[in-house]
């Protein structure tokens, strides 16, 4: 019963974000230059606040690899939560 309200809630989700995707308006493609511009921004402004540079790169690296491990080990997704799969 709960399995099939989750499906629903899921289809639901999928309708809506199709119909979303389908109507709204594409924002405008940055050139690369504005692009790296940005990057250099959101860096400094980073490290003026402090996050940068990091007193431990390699900190949380062991949860970051595991987290990647489970992802990866994921071969697809069942056809129930594609994306693409129609409503029934």
């Amino acid at each position: 019963m709960m399995q099939d309200k989750e499906d629903q809630e899921l289809r639901a989700y999928l309708h809506a974000r199709r119909q979303y995707d389908k109507y709204r308006v594409p924002e405008p493609e940055l050139s690369l230059e504005k692009k790296f511009r940005l990057l250099d921004a959101m860096y400094e402004f980073a490290r003026s606040m402090g996050a940068f540079p990091l007193e431990n790169p390699m900190e949380g690296i062991e949860v970051d690899i595991r987290i990647a491990r489970v992802v990866n080990s994921v071969s697809e997704a069942p056809e129930k939560y594609r994306e693409d799969t129609e409503e029934k």
